[in-house]
Order: C-alpha cells, then structure tokens, then sequence
C-alpha cells in the first residue's frame, strides 16, 4: 500500500518537480565540471585505462553478410576462427583488441583485408547438450555394464553403448562452423561504438 501511495504522489504532483529538476540539474554539473577541468588543464580521462578504452574497448569486429541475420558481432574478449589470404592453416584466439581497420589476436594486429574465411560456431545450444550428453551417456553405460560385469563385454552392450556413442557423434556434424568467404557480399569491417 505504501508503494502504491508513493507511486501516485511521484506521478501526480510532486514527483514531476523532482524528476524536472534532477533531469536539469546532473547535466548541467556534468558541464561545469568539464568547464573547470577544462580551465584547470586537467585531463578528464585519469587513467591510461580509460584512454585505452576509448580506442581499444570501442570497437567491434561486424561480418557484414546476406541473410535473415545480416550482421554477426565480434567483441573484444571472443574466439575467433579465420583464415588469412594464401595461406591454408586456421588460425583460433581471442580477439584482444580491434581498431580501425585491423583486429588483434595474439597479440598480432591482423588487417582485416587479409582475412579471406571466417569460421562462425552455430548457436543450437539443444543440439550440442544433446550431442554431448549421448557421448557420455554411451562411454557411461559402457564403463558401468564392464565393472558390473566383472570386466567382460556382451554384445547386447557393445550394441547399446556404441549406438548412443554413434548418436551423440551424428549430432557433431549439425554442429559444423559455417564457413563465410569474403567477397562482394559478405565483408568484415571495424564499428565504433559511441
């Protein structure tokens, strides 16, 4: 009943004061501060953290590509799977950082003109936790039918086991990274978060 009768005070009369006022009031201290750091020389970024995230932190990494999902986002702090131009190996790590033009994993910064393949990981969580359920469920059932059965093997065992393994391997192959080659319709650039 209190919140109620708070609710309607802060909505009827007094409350739209209040909010007018405070609405006002932070932006215009927000202003001066920056006027007197501005006269004072400070710098209104302290730290060196800070100045790095405006520059590092910002960005992201956008696989611009045609679809009913036309962009897929890469932050700082994410795997990322690639492949460079003329060259035949994958490369995987985190991304550490992205600036304008370029992305850094391992601490090498990478062009992202030179990157011909992105490998993007499919996001069917059912799938994986079913598919990795039956792996171990299969091994499982192998494992405890061997110690009950004094370490001998029936076939009946081998069928169930191997076919609840087989199962949970079939559903890895829903699971393959779809692979995007870069082109005229599907490209990579830097985005500046403001």
């Amino acid at each position: 009943m209190k919140s109620r009768y708070c609710r309607n005070y802060l909505l009827r009369g007094g409350g739209w004061l209040i909010l007018l006022i405070s609405l006002f009031y932070t932006p215009v201290q927000a202003q001066k501060k920056k006027e007197q750091a501005v006269e004072t020389g400070e710098d209104s970024l302290n730290t060196l953290q800070e100045r790095d995230s405006l520059f590092l932190g910002d960005w992201f990494l956008a696989l611009e590509k045609r679809g009913r999902v036309k962009r897929i986002r890469f932050f700082k702090g994410q795997e990322l799977w690639f492949r460079l131009k003329g060259d035949s190996f994958k490369y995987r790590g985190m991304i550490e950082g992205v600036g304008d033009g370029y992305v850094q994993v391992k601490g090498v910064k990478i062009d992202i003109s030179q990157i011909e393949y992105i490998f993007v990981r499919r996001k069917r969580r059912a799938i994986r936790l079913l598919s990795n359920f039956s792996i171990l469920a299969g091994g499982g059932y192998f494992l405890i039918d061997l110690v009950n059965n004094s370490f001998t093997t029936t076939r009946e065992t081998l069928t169930v086991s191997g076919g609840i393994l087989a199962g949970g391997l079939l559903l890895k192959l829903f699971l393959i990274r779809k692979k995007y080659k870069m082109g005229k319709f599907t490209y990579l650039k830097t985005i500046h978060r403001i």
